[in-house]
């Protein structure tokens, strides 16, 4: 399969039957025999993307826009957006409600926490780990991350976020609440082992 633009990301829709490849302004959906299906267009280059767990939708970090992209994957159509950045969310350290102004950076990776319905954002300039609400786009929590976020992961099991980047280390950040979380440990990775899996 030729593709026109320099991918950026790519994954197989659970279920095994569409594989979707973020290139240029586009995340296109290609069956197994990789024959082009349709694409989504987006309003600049897609960093990372992450399919819900029904396969109905797919969320697309857009860094360029400082956006999370909610897609629909049966029309491949846009259904909203969510601001990234310079948002409120609510402080959860005295588990109270609460408010305050959040400026953050440019989002890159992507994970689902699908019990709490959250979103995890890494964002770099500065870099953060961002809990955002999948469903109304409010960021609920942020929290400092190593230099530079490639990936991000999260372990249901665990309530663990596992963060890679430019440091020679995963940061792991513990789940305290589904809006809440703390640093956890730090641990000893390897010069430029930015991806994971």
């Amino acid at each position: 399969v030729t593709i026109p633009a320099i991918p950026e990301d790519i994954g197989v829709v659970p279920g095994g039957k569409q594989v979707l490849v973020a290139a240029g302004n586009t995340l296109a959906v290609y069956d197994l025999n990789g024959q082009q299906l349709g694409s989504i267009r987006l309003d600049g280059p897609a960093s990372s993307f992450l399919v819900s767990p029904d396969r109905q939708r797919v969320w697309i970090n857009v860094p360029t826009s400082k956006t999370v992209v909610i897609a629909d994957l049966v029309s491949r159509v846009q259904i909203r957006s969510f601001a990234a950045t310079s948002a409120t969310y609510v402080v959860n350290s005295d588990g109270k409600g609460g408010s305050a102004s959040l400026s953050t950076g440019v989002n890159y990776a992507i994970a689902f926490d699908e019990r709490g319905r959250r979103l995890l954002l890494a964002t770099r300039k500065p870099s953060k780990l961002l809990i955002m609400d999948s469903d109304s786009g409010n960021i609920r929590d942020s929290r400092q991350t190593i230099n530079d976020p490639e990936d991000v992961w999260f372990d249901p099991a665990t309530g663990r976020a596992y963060i890679t980047g430019n440091d020679a280390v995963i940061d792991v950040i513990s789940q305290r609440t589904v809006d809440s979380y703390e640093p956890l440990a730090k641990v000893p990775s390897a010069p430029g082992a930015r991806t994971s899996l």
